[in-house]
């Protein structure tokens, strides 16, 4: 390989362009493939998500599961209580999300309200570099709880939320 290929900001950029051509299944192949490649394509790849789902799921298989709420939605919930070796891979990639966008789907999986308030509630499950957060103008009573809640995960980098149109 390429001695630049070895210089981290060179290959950000690759990946940046990578991901912004729609290409999220080439930049996790390159995390997988090429150990120069992992950290910045991991940081690609987890700055933005629209949801705390996958970082969830990357927690012990016994501590969450998805249920069949409705037709067009799935709830995700906690089966027990944390406990402090379910933390490790959530502590790996949550301090790549930089911004969790709101996307509207026809289907999704709503994440509990005790999920999100679990989470806030151990201080070492924060998201230390998030910096925006940003969601529908609903008026609904629990969608707005649940971003309250929200603000018990962020950490001293957030700088904002906006709320869209």
């Amino acid at each position: 390989m390429h001695h630049c290929l070895y210089i981290s900001e060179i290959v950000s950029t690759i990946m940046n362009f990578t991901m912004g051509k729609g290409n999220e299944g080439t930049v996790a192949n390159f995390a997988i493939a090429y150990h120069a490649f992992q950290e910045p394509a991991l940081d690609v790849l987890w700055r933005a998500h629209f949801t705390l789902e996958p970082l969830i799921k990357c927690m012990p298989d016994d501590l969450w599961e998805v249920v069949d709420s409705n037709v067009e939605e799935q709830r995700l919930r906690f089966r027990r209580p944390m406990v402090v070796t379910d933390f490790t891979r959530w502590k790996y990639y949550a301090p790549r999300i930089r911004c969790l966008p709101h996307r509207v789907e026809r289907s999704f999986t709503y994440i509990d309200l005790e999920v999100i308030n679990a989470v806030g509630l151990e201080p070492s499950l924060r998201l230390p570099n998030l910096r925006q957060i940003f969601w529908a103008p609903w008026n609904d009573d629990t969608y707005v709880r649940r971003y309250q809640s929200f603000y018990w995960i962020c950490g001293d980098a957030f700088q904002h939320h906006l709320r869209g149109r």
